[in-house]
This record gives structure tokens, C-alpha cells and sequence, in this order.
């Protein structure tokens, strides 16, 4: 739905609202206590798509926070 609003219309509080979405999926996959266990497993399949998993939500978070701030400043 956030991805949907910033391709229909890119402003400051859809940025917002995207990188409100990654932080709420980052930090749930960060808490979650099967993200340890899935990076201790031994299985190399878990373990990379999780690894990939949190290295896209930090790239979501960071691409949102740069997007946000870009709006704010040409606002």
C-alpha cells in the first residue's frame, strides 16, 4: 500500500508514511525471536534468506529517511 502511494504521488508524507512501514517491519524482524534462531539454525538457506531479508528492510529504511528528508528540504 505504501509503495502504491509513492508511485501515485511522491510528497513528504507519503515518504514518511513508507519509512513509517519499514520501521515497523524492521524493528518486528529485529524482536522476533525466530530471526536468532533462524541466523543459528545451521541451515544455509534460512540463514541467507534471512540475512537478506534485514539487509533489504535497512536499505527500505534508509532509502524512506533519505527520501523524507530530501522532501522536507525542497518543501
Amino acid at each position: 500500500m505504501a509503495a502504491a502511494l509513492l508511485f501515485w504521488r511522491a510528497n513528504r508524507s507519503t515518504t514518511g508514511l513508507a519509512l513509517a512501514v519499514g520501521l515497523f517491519l524492521g524493528v518486528g524482524a529485529l524482536v522476533t525471536p525466530d530471526t536468532g534462531d533462524h541466523l543459528t539454525s545451521g541451515n544455509t538457506p534460512l540463514i541467507a534468506s534471512t540475512g537478506t531479508e534485514l539487509i533489504t528492510l535497512a536499505a527500505l529504511i534508509v532509502a524512506g529517511a533519505a527520501a523524507t528528508l530530501r522532501k522536507a528540504t525542497r518543501s
